[in-house]
């Protein structure tokens, strides 16, 4: 078997020694004491016999401890065991009589083995045992001091220098570990770095070059190293011999340039070289360079000159003159208009000068200044923008200066930042703006006035009114608003044209001007409408407005035409718990329509309690705009039941609006409003699509002989919308309900509001299979010509009617008189709003096929009415309650 001494890192230690050395001084004492063995006397073979068994166990352990030291350890407490175990053994044999062996060499083997596995200290005390137990087995054997002490002294000396070995074994090792640790981390931050790191000779071939060559010139290590040399750029390579002929001619010194030189894929790399003599450092002996690729950096220095020409020349070519000031308030950057402007000629001249400054460089020229504060005052505004960092934009300053005429102009400062986000500087540009400016005075006048009477126009009185309005808290100023508007003003222009129609209002408004006092303002608002600002109370006020009602009537000449006019007048006025003009307006012109409706030609003063009602209108108005979006909207399910056995035949879908604003409201509310603003379109197909989806659940769930119908409203204004008839298609194949069981029900009143269109729009619902029904029938003025043409299936009796039947009233003459013409027409019949028996017995008696009402079930969920379905019972015609 070969047995390789164990180490690290090529270094061996007091524990490979020890390993190697104590087999071998087991050996050897096994060796001599088998020998002593084999020729001992009988009588004294026990004792040599026991010596040789412990020192075989130890030579065994030592034996596996070197093949494998991974089996048994080394640590102080075993080596101490291990010690004992062989003083023992020595002693043992160097005591027994009858054929002793020298143990002087064994003291001195075990001092130079042991210590090398101990630290100093123990080592210390161990050598100091091994010679004492030396020295007393010695006297024990009768020697004497001139016998002992040599081996005394040798023992002593051989664990000493075994210990200090072991320290320098110990120390060697850490410097060769430190030295491999330092090369590792060479190695990888040299394959790591961007950089090249290359080592020449004094003939500059190449002796090392880390693996970024390839990354940089595309070179490999290998082929750096065997001779392979880059390509110089011509312009460049007498500069580079140049510098490299200085650099190997003076020890230590180095050299920087910037060269290029030909990748091996062709095309020429930028790089920054900086290179060291080291030829005089033994642990080098060459020439090292330090390459960094700069192609990038040289590409962007280039961009940036180019950059920076292109904003010079940006900032000259730009009319608006532009600068820039640093911390101090001092010009760094000014373009051409800027120094033209201030009588410069260059930057140089402006640069580092503050605006005070400035003027006085001005001065000396010769320009005189209206005004000497303006500069400070601009150095000011300008140190503000830096202290602050908040821009100032759309600042307009009027520039004046003796022997010129006023300029305006626009100014914009913005503050400059550093890469830390502090201020540095602030940017300033600034623009002539006089001609657009006297062009938006120009502008602003006729924005402010009307130009067919000269008065001030709705933009003035807003404006006006807002500068009454104080801040919250504050009581207003006593302000009146007399709106008036024209009666049957239109009549004139159609009457006499249009030109006429503005005579008349340019005569209006002189006259509504001669009555205007000193601090009153007249305007005119729109096109016959105008409004008096009078700083009078209510009451002067509508003292006032009677007064112009007088002057207004008398007859307006015009050539030959004599026009006599009259105007309704509202009064409001401003009121603390008025935020915007607006609001006041909105007052005036209530009162103004109040007097409209109350015979025109009159004033008439703010009545708050009416504007509330409308207000609330708006107010829905706005939130119904939401209600279907946050789900505030739903459905509920009327039944409707055959008057001839109580069987429910179908429901009819009502609708119902949960506000968070307004609590439950009525569907009476709430539909005009939808109708008006145009909701009731998607709510109504949001509705329909509902209805769709339920049904067809309920007809899988709950088949039937006949199949229950449902009933939705569609309102005209749904009807004639030009998508209406195509998204109705739409939702019938989404929900794959049977279109002959959706029965689709448009009023009366609606219907004949259009007939012609009515029929041709119902006809293509027709077509898609649906059933047609016309409610509130009764209540509206149908002609019998059209009603014959409209493609229905159903009349439904209005809830007037049914409600008046056994009362003794006409109302069953009238049902009786639909019913006859829904018999005539073929058509079924379904009456609304049944209350009681005696309602059911009177319908039914004149042949009503259906009714619905709160005698059978007003509107219900889903849910019950599904229950309703579910029990599959007919309602009792006496009590109204399913059997």
């Amino acid at each position: 078997m070969k047995l390789a001494l164990p180490h690290r890192g090529g270094a061996y230690t007091g524990p490979d020694i020890f390993r190697a050395g104590s087999l071998f001084l087991y050996v050897s004492l096994l060796v001599e004491t088998g020998v002593l063995l084999w020729l001992a006397h009988p009588g004294s073979a026990g004792v040599v016999k026991v010596a040789l068994f412990v020192v075989g166990v130890l030579a065994t352990v030592a034996l596996l401890r070197l093949i494998r030291p991974s089996l048994l350890m080394t640590g102080r407490r075993h080596v101490l065991l291990e010690l004992l175990a062989s003083c023992t053994a020595i002693g043992m044999l160097s005591v027994q009589a009858q054929l002793p062996i020298a143990p002087l060499p064994w003291w001195i083997g075990l001092a130079g083995v042991f210590p090398l596995v101990l630290p100093a200290p123990h080592a210390m005390a161990v050598i100091l045992g091994i010679s004492a137990t030396g020295v007393l087995t010695s006297v024990a054997g009768g020697s004497q001091p001139e016998d002992w002490l040599p081996g005394f002294f040798v023992t002593l000396f051989a664990g000493l220098l075994s210990t200090w070995l072991s320290r320098a074994m110990e120390m060697n090792l850490a410097s060769l570990e430190q030295a491999l640790t330092n090369e590792r981390r060479f190695n990888v931050i040299a394959r790591a770095a961007k950089h090249v790191f290359m080592i020449t000779d004094r003939a500059f071939n190449t002796t090392y070059i880390n693996p970024a060559v390839n990354d940089v010139l595309g070179f490999t290590e290998h082929e750096m190293t065997s001779g392979a040399v880059p390509e110089i750029h011509p312009d460049d390579l007498p500069r580079r011999n140049e510098n490299l002929r200085l650099l190997r001619r003076t020890p230590g010194s180095s050299q920087s340039m910037k060269l290029r030189i030909r990748h091996r894929e062709g095309h020429w790399v930028w790089l920054e070289i900086r290179a060291y003599n080291m030829l005089h450092d033994p642990a080098i002996r060459g020439l090292v360079f330090s390459i960094e690729d700069i192609s990038a950096r040289v590409e962007a220095e280039r961009k940036l000159t180019e950059e920076h020409a292109l904003l010079r020349t940006v900032l000259d070519l730009n009319p608006a003159m532009i600068y820039a000031k640093d911390r101090d308030g001092r010009f760094t950057i000014t373009n051409a208009s800027f120094q033209r402007h201030n009588g410069c000629t260059s930057d140089i001249e402006l640069h580092g000068k503050t605006s005070e400054e400035l003027q006085a460089l001005q001065k000396a020229r010769g320009r005189v200044f209206v005004n000497p504060d303006a500069a400070h005052r601009l150095h000011l505004q300008d140190m503000n923008v830096i202290r602050s960092g908040v821009p100032v934009e759309n600042l307009e300053v009027q520039d004046l200066r003796d022997g010129e005429a006023e300029r305006w102009y626009r100014t914009f400062k913005y503050p400059l930042r550093d890469a830390n986000g502090m201020t540095s500087g602030m940017l300033g540009i600034v623009r002539d703006v006089t001609d657009s400016k006297e062009y938006e005075m120009r502008l602003e006048h006729l924005a402010m006035h009307d130009a067919l009477t000269g008065l001030p126009n709705r933009r003035y009185v807003l404006k006006a009114i807002t500068d009454q309005i104080l801040p919250e808290g504050q009581m207003p100023p006593q302000v009146s608003v007399l709106y008036l508007d024209l009666d049957f003003f239109k009549s004139v222009n159609d009457t006499h044209g249009h030109d006429m129609g503005d005579r008349c209002l340019i005569e209006l408004a002189r006259r509504i001007q001669s009555t205007a006092g000193p601090q009153d303002m007249v305007a005119r608002f729109g096109g016959d409408e105008f409004i008096v600002l009078t700083h009078d109370s209510t009451e002067v006020a509508c003292e006032r407005a009677a007064a112009l009602l007088d002057i207004l009537a008398k007859p307006i000449m015009i050539g030959d035409i004599v026009v006599k006019l009259h105007a309704s007048i509202g009064v409001a006025q401003l009121l603390p718990e008025h935020r915007t003009p607006s609001e006041v307006i909105r007052d005036a012109d209530a009162a103004m329509y109040q007097a409209k409706e109350r015979g025109r030609n009159r004033a008439q003063l703010f009545n708050a309690q009416l504007q509330l009602s409308a207000t609330r209108r708006a107010q829905m108005d706005v939130a119904l705009r939401f209600a279907l979006e946050r789900e505030e909207l739903t459905l509920v399910y009327q039944p409707q039941v055959a008057l001839a056995d109580g069987r429910l035949c179908g429901f009819e879908l009502l609708m119902r609006w949960n506000s968070p604003q307004y609590g439950e409201i009525k569907p009476d509310d709430f539909i005009p409003i939808a109708e008006s603003s145009g909701m009731v379109v998607p709510i109504g197909l949001w509705a329909l699509e509902q209805a769709c989806m339920q049904l067809k659940q309920w007809h899988q769930k709950y088949p039937r002989q006949s199949p229950l119908t449902l009933g939705v409203n569609v309102s005209m204004r749904q009807l004639m919308h030009a998508s209406f008839i195509s998204e109705v298609a739409q939702i019938l194949n989404r929900t794959g309900v049977m279109p002959q069981c959706i029965e689709l029900e448009l009023t009366e009143s609606s219907a004949m509001a259009n007939p012609q269109q009515t029929i041709e729009n119902l006809g293509r619902l027709k077509h898609l299979g649906l059933r047609l029904a016309l409610d509130d029938f009764g209540t509206g003025y149908s002609s019998l010509a059209y009603l014959q043409k409209l493609p229905i299936d159903v009349l439904k009796i209005d809830r007037a009617f049914a409600r008046g039947l056994g009362q003794g009233s006409n109302d069953a003459g009238i049902v009786q008189l639909i019913l006859t013409l829904a018999q005539l027409l073929e058509l079924d019949t379904i009456a609304e709003g049944v209350e009681t028996a005696e309602q059911v017995a009177a319908l039914r008696r004149m042949g009503c096929h259906m009714g619905q009402g709160y005698f059978f079930s007003a509107g219900v969920p889903a849910a019950q009415a599904e229950h309703l379905l579910s029990i599959d019972s007919a309602y009792s015609l006496s009590s109204g309650i399913p059997a």
